[in-house]
């Protein structure tokens, strides 16, 4: 048994789609399970869409038919044997986020999000998994949600273990089938309602399968050769590490490393399953590896960007230095919220809050909190981590830019920059 990940960055279009065929027909005489993400950027487009659905419902309308629109064209593309199955799936499930979205109008953010963005990852893989049966790999396409059972804490779920692992397990030695296709980044609470695993999940979702079903390597397919300590797209110096531990890659998560999801890590090391990091364009050629005989990396730097962040810098109103009670109430605010907090630091007597890019949930933090301090928002915000800093690359990666604050933390230096 292997697991294969593909993930939106790579699935964008029918050309890609037509090469992930190729790629598993090389596998047809093994047992394989793939775990799909939503195509090209389609979560972006539902959160998107639920910010209009809240705000401006005449724009919510234009938006939905064009990622229905979208999705469409990608079958009209593919050029199917037979189409009408999959065009009428398709419709059906758009049907079912309009539904979902009416029906649940009143219920809060987190709620409503996981209820639809599940819908890119099963757009994606009925189509692709249609598609796959049509070119004559067969396969059986199953709902991860019936599987994978989670907490009801919504946008970011916790897998509830034992009866995740006894679902998967059973239904594993149950399918006949060589080839299985299901969605990653999803689950289900007990009582059926769609949960999220939290952003770039997917990776997740296959880690938990490959120790699910003890495989014997778990293979994520990227856009890059394989782990680097920087993204080759955002800093030109970037080096490829070949092979790397289960703590150096768990590191690398930790630090926010979006090659992989920081929890994909400890489900492979817990049975030295070997996780691979490999190119989807160049599928023949060995990525990188994780696996626990692999040297273990030192000294080398490494740098995380993230964009479009948020940065609130909140003050007292009487100027004076935050007190521990007045962070504490900033602290319990953001929590509340469900807000991701990537960073906080006292400069200068005003506290920097780095957080993710919810404008309702930012809005709500604003309204609580301007009651008691002054709030400076900076949004479309670059955070960049480094470790094991060395100062040519600090100033390589400030040069030109419109620096907000820079701060050392733990070996860590954060820098913001618009």
């Amino acid at each position: 048994m292997q697991v294969f990940k593909f993930g939106g960055g790579i699935i964008q279009d029918a050309h890609a789609i037509e090469k992930l065929h190729l790629i598993l027909q090389q596998y047809q005489n093994e047992k394989i399970i793939v775990v799909l993400s939503a195509i090209n950027k389609t979560t972006n487009s539902l959160e998107k869409l639920i910010s209009e659905f809240l705000h401006d419902k005449k724009q919510f309308y234009v938006s939905l038919e064009k990622i229905k629109s979208f999705h469409l064209e990608v079958i009209q593309a593919l050029r199917y044997t037979d189409d009408l199955p999959i065009k009428q799936e398709v419709n059906s499930l758009f049907d079912e986020i309009l539904k979902t979205f009416v029906s649940n109008e009143d219920k809060d953010f987190d709620f409503l999000y996981d209820q639809i963005v599940c819908y890119g990852e099963l757009i994606s893989s009925k189509l692709i998994s249609e598609y796959l049966n049509q070119k004559g790999l067969e396969n059986t396409w199953f709902d991860i949600r019936e599987y994978l059972k989670t907490s009801n804490l919504f946008r970011n779920a916790a897998i509830i273990e034992t009866l995740s692992r006894e679902n998967v397990v059973d239904f594993v030695a149950s399918s006949e089938a060589n080839l299985m296709i299901t969605q990653g980044f999803i689950g289900s609470t007990i009582d059926g309602f769609s949960t999220t695993l939290g952003r770039e999940g997917s990776d997740y979702t296959a880690a938990l399968l490959g120790n699910y079903t003890k495989s014997e390597q778990v293979v994520v397919w990227k856009d890059v050769k394989g782990v680097y300590n920087a993204d080759p797209k955002n800093y030109p110096h970037a080096l490829l590490i070949p092979e790397l531990t289960y703590q150096d890659a768990l590191e690398l998560t930790q630090l926010g490393a979006k090659v992989l999801h920081h929890n994909s890590i400890t489900p492979l090391q817990s049975l030295n399953i070997p996780l691979e990091v490999r190119q989807f364009d160049l599928a023949a050629e060995k990525g990188s590896i994780i696996h626990d005989s692999a040297e273990p990396i030192a000294h080398i730097p490494i740098i995380i960007h993230r964009f479009h962040k948020y940065l609130l810098k909140i003050q007292s109103k009487t100027n004076e230095e935050l007190s521990d009670p007045e962070k504490e109430q900033i602290s319990d605010c953001i929590r509340d919220n469900h807000m991701v907090l990537n960073f906080q630091a006292t400069i200068d007597q005003a506290q920097y809050l780095c957080l993710n890019n919810f404008p309702e949930l930012i809005l709500k933090v604003m309204v609580q909190l301007s009651k008691y301090y002054h709030i400076e928002v900076f949004d479309q915000v670059c955070m960049v981590k480094v470790k094991n800093a060395q100062a040519d690359i600090i100033e390589q990666l400030t040069q030109g830019k419109d620096l907000l604050i820079s701060d050392l933390q733990d070996n860590i230096q954060y820098i913001f920059y618009l």
